[in-house]
């Protein structure tokens, strides 16, 4: 009886000791393979990171929190007096659980990534990350209703394996993935011909604006904080089936003009360049993309900020990023 005891505490020891090297290979991966992801995406793919991150973890507390331990309990209970058949039961009931709750999470968090992104959390670009990470709460889930079956059986291995291959492919799939998305990111806005950012950097920046087109094209502007007004405006008042353009009506300027006023703002110059062949298969054919916002100001929608105003907050925030994180905007 001694004997046997003895070898049921050393196999615990065991056990015990195989999860806690687990869990600390875990952790260095996890300290580790952020140093590059950093180096890829930098403090702005960061922060739109961490905020998907935060949902994801929510999700998973909402779906799979606790439930290796509380598998692994009920496992191991009916395992002790004899009853294998019913700890199988508890595992496929727990198995379908997971299923269904995380498959539902999974879904509204892909699907509903947009809504999550821009209005809840106000940070629109964040909506690419919570896709990624939507899949993996489905199978997060199902390994820690698997993990619990096992340790409830006694054998931590499996879950210990687990634990390092998820986080291995964790940590490869992160920093690949970062880097293929920012490069497709990269030239998806190279090949927009987009002037406007650019514009706006370089006024930040303290560098001359390149104005490698006429500037002739008409754009409507409207700046953030009354995109966002004019939003909540048309969810609260605003008729189903129904499509409302978001601008000001007297902000429809050129290319051109928008260039001015951020030069202006900025205290630089804008200067024309010759566009090379890339550059021109990407730029917009349209001369005049300005929208009709008739419907949206029968809702009752004003604006607070012209182009003047809002082009020069636009200035002055980018240089006050510029002061916190360092002259890294000019490269």
């Amino acid at each position: 009886m001694a004997e046997k005891r003895r070898r049921k505490e050393k196999n615990f020891l065991i056990q015990g000791s195989i999860l806690a090297f687990a869990g600390v290979i875990t952790k260095i991966i996890g300290a580790v393979y952020r140093i590059p992801l950093m180096n890829i995406v930098g403090t702005e793919g960061m922060g739109y990171y961490n905020v998907a991150f935060s949902i994801y973890t929510i999700a998973l507390m909402l779906t799979s929190y606790s439930l290796p331990l509380a598998v692994s309990k009920l496992v191991s209970a009916r395992v002790a007096v004899g009853q294998y058949r019913n700890a199988y039961k508890v595992f496929r009931c727990a198995l379908s659980i997971a299923v269904i709750a995380s498959g539902i999470i999974s879904l509204v968090i892909f699907f509903g990534a947009e809504f999550i992104a821009g209005t809840i959390m106000a940070m629109d670009m964040s909506v690419y990350a919570l896709r990624v990470l939507a899949p993996c709460i489905f199978v997060v889930a199902l390994l820690g209703v698997i993990r619990g079956f096992f340790q409830g059986n006694g054998s931590m291995m499996p879950t210990a394996f687990s634990q390092i291959l998820e986080q291995i492919v964790n940590a490869a799939a992160s920093v690949a993935g970062a880097y293929v998305l920012l490069k497709m990111g990269m030239e998806i806005a190279g090949t927009r011909g987009d002037d406007s950012y650019g514009a706006a950097y370089a006024a930040a920046g303290g560098k001359d604006i390149v104005l490698k087109s006429d500037g002739s094209q008409l754009r409507s502007y409207c700046y953030c904080l009354d995109c966002a007004s004019a939003i909540l405006k048309v969810l609260i008042k605003g008729e189903n089936k129904q499509a409302y353009n978001i601008c000001v009506p007297d902000s429809v300027i050129s290319i051109k003009q928008l260039a001015e006023i951020l030069a202006e703002a900025g205290g630089v110059k804008v200067v024309r360049g010759e566009a090379d062949m890339i550059e021109k298969k990407g730029f917009n054919p349209m001369r005049n993309s300005s929208l009709d916002s008739t419907r949206l100001l029968a809702l009752g929608w004003k604006n607070r900020f012209d182009a003047e105003t809002g082009l020069a907050h636009t200035v002055k925030i980018l240089n006050e990023i510029k002061t916190v994180v360092g002259d890294g905007m000019d490269e």
